[in-house]
């Protein structure tokens, strides 16, 4: 049983968080009977249960009790479970420490940028805890299976609809650095359990690759130099995704935003003379 406040505040600093965060988690607890909590985590693990009726459950408990935190509350007591199929794999602990990082993650960027604990996407843990998402080294890498709409690069076919691939995540809260370490490290990992997905194409879609950043950032920047490490292959505009990774959110008068970082000053004197900034779709060359 990993509903317990014993299994909780053992965690907590194995994954990074706060204890000003993991305060804030325990202070739920009197409000879903340890019945519940226990039920739910064997739920959301149970290897036989559709991700989607996952989500669903989710969104319906959440909508009950009100609080996305409260469904953090309960992926860090079901991460025990998920902690018990990594032992049976041979997977080591190491990712599984990092990759349950995703949990503060966000409660920290929600802190940072509204002084309140939240979590925003809280449905994004469930690939986490279903070993459908793994945190190596810096990224973060998840599964798309065969039977996906073919990926293109111009007129090219780059990964057919009957060949799987990797989706590329980079998490909050750090330097990007340590891009091109992480995917050889990921790589090897795969090779060993999910022998399909190790030679197999590696894609992002992020605001971080998208090429005009190179209009206003220099070349040595961490973010460039990320870049390098992908054959970019197309671009959208996505001012809103910009804006929420660079300021914590969209408004529509740029006046509004105050920039603290060189990054979020030259992004706001960008917008402000009338360019885009948005997405960039690429495949890494490692």
């Amino acid at each position: 049983m990993y509903y317990t406040k014993e299994y909780l505040c053992a965690l907590a600093p194995k994954i990074r968080m706060s204890e000003e965060a993991l305060n804030a988690l325990l202070a739920l607890m009197p409000s879903i009977s340890p019945a519940e909590g226990e039920a739910l985590c064997r739920f959301l693990t149970d290897s036989t249960v559709p991700s989607v009726e996952k989500r669903e459950r989710m969104e319906r408990f959440v909508k009950e009790e009100k609080s996305e935190l409260h469904a953090i509350l309960i992926y860090m007591a079901a991460s025990g479970y998920t902690h018990e199929k990594y032992r049976e794999l041979g997977m080591p602990d190491e990712i599984f420490y990092d990759s349950m990082n995703c949990l503060p993650e966000k409660m920290e960027t929600n802190m940072k940028y509204f002084g309140v604990w939240g979590y925003v996407p809280y449905l994004w843990p469930i690939s986490h805890l279903n070993l459908n998402l793994f945190r190596i080294g810096r990224l973060s890498y998840g599964f798309t299976p065969a039977g996906h709409a073919p990926v293109m690069n111009g007129d090219k076919v780059l990964v057919p609809t009957e060949v799987p691939y990797v989706n590329m995540h980079i998490s909050d809260n750090e330097k990007l650095v340590g891009g091109e370490e992480s995917i050889r490290a990921a790589r090897e990992f795969f090779r060993k359990f999910f022998p399909e997905y190790g030679d197999c194409v590696y894609m992002t879609d992020t605001w971080l690759i998208d090429p005009l950043l190179g209009e206003i950032l220099s070349p040595a920047s961490n973010i460039m130099q990320f870049q390098n490490l992908f054959h970019i292959i197309d671009r959208y505009d996505c001012r809103k995704e910009v804006l929420n990774r660079v300021f914590g959110e969209e408004k529509e008068n740029l006046d509004e935003y105050v920039p603290t970082t060189s990054l979020a000053r030259s992004v706001l004197a960008y917008l402000k003379s009338g360019k885009e900034l948005g997405r960039g779709i690429g495949y890494t060359k490692i």
